[in-house]
């Protein structure tokens, strides 16, 4: 994925120490160390893990556009295809929500 100094700003920024963040998302602080530095593909429950203790939008951080409900359908199709291919594992529901994106889209298999 390569959103390994992304990551990691956004836990700066949000005040947590490699290890608190790293309890608090179920994984150790050498893996968290490792994801931050781009050294380990992030397990994508431990991408939204963090989305959600960070506050960030996965959109965001993938830099794919975030869906809103008055694009079309072909518009919205497109930025499906971008999720489904930047994180294969997640399973991508055609929900259109006002919420962002990492409490509405994604569902983990």
């Amino acid at each position: 994925m390569d959103y390994g100094i992304k990551i990691k700003q956004y836990r700066i920024r949000a005040g947590y120490t490699l290890d608190e963040a790293a309890k608090l998302v179920g994984t150790t602080p050498v893996s968290l160390s490792r994801y931050e530095n781009d050294d380990a593909e992030i397990p994508v429950t431990v991408f939204v893990k963090l989305a959600r203790l960070y506050k960030f939008d996965v959109f965001d951080i993938m830099g794919v556009r975030h869906p809103d409900k008055d694009m079309s359908d072909e518009e919205f199709a497109v930025i499906v295809g971008d999720i489904e291919e930047a994180l294969p594992d997640l399973e991508v529901d055609q929900h259109r929500g006002e919420q962002p994106l990492y409490p509405v889209i994604f569902s983990i298999e």
